[in-house]
């Protein structure tokens, strides 16, 4: 009989070191996920904003509902974040008229410091596009005034950077109108200020 106690003893024993490891375990793993949770909340990425600060329209040709041309546009971009760098993995830069894109552009990977501005000169270009019947009488209609009104949307994949911690890959959508370029004075042009979402 005795040795019986001992080992019930020693079962007891055993399972009170299980429930410490599991109760240790547990415990190491509530506090990591409060150090994220807090990191996470200071170190946060603020929402980047986005600017047209000048368009201009070369080489427009619009024939047999057919668009050529080149949309000139310095796309301003901030960084408003004091420590997260915004790492571009790609971006895309559409010129729209309506629901219709008439012109397009990708642009190289590049990387936005913490509170920096950075000027992305681009040029979406028109080659031979399609366009639908009414979209081509409307902007012929609005060439007669002498200007166009455009928008302009940006699509990028971006990742945030604080020092060796990197965030996941988010989805950048901005979204800038209208934008009123002037054939034959640039100059006219109004700054205009976009919409920005990160998913």
């Amino acid at each position: 009989m005795p040795p019986r106690l001992s080992n019930q003893a020693g079962q007891r024993k055993q399972n009170t070191q299980w429930s410490t490891i599991v109760l240790v375990l547990l415990g190491l793993i509530i506090l990591l996920g409060l150090v994220i949770l807090i990191v996470w909340l200071v170190l946060k990425p603020k929402k980047l904003e986005y600017s047209i600060d000048e368009a201009s329209i070369d080489g427009y040709d619009l024939a047999k509902d057919h668009l050529n041309s080149t949309f000139n546009l310095v796309v301003r971009t901030y960084n408003p974040n004091r420590r997260a760098s915004a790492y571009y993995d790609s971006l895309e830069v559409a010129v729209t008229y309506g629901n219709q894109t008439v012109a397009y552009q990708e642009v190289q990977q590049f990387v936005q410091r913490h509170r920096n501005v950075t000027r992305l000169r681009v040029s979406p270009t028109a080659r031979y596009v399609a366009l639908p019947e009414k979209t081509a009488r409307d902007m012929s209609l609005e060439r007669k005034t002498g200007q166009l009104q455009v928008s302009v949307r940006v699509k990028a994949r971006i990742t945030f950077k604080v020092g060796l911690w990197k965030y996941r890959h988010h989805k950048l959508r901005v979204f800038c109108s209208p934008l009123v370029i002037y054939f034959s004075s640039p100059a006219k042009f109004q700054w205009t200020n976009c919409t920005v979402t990160i998913k």
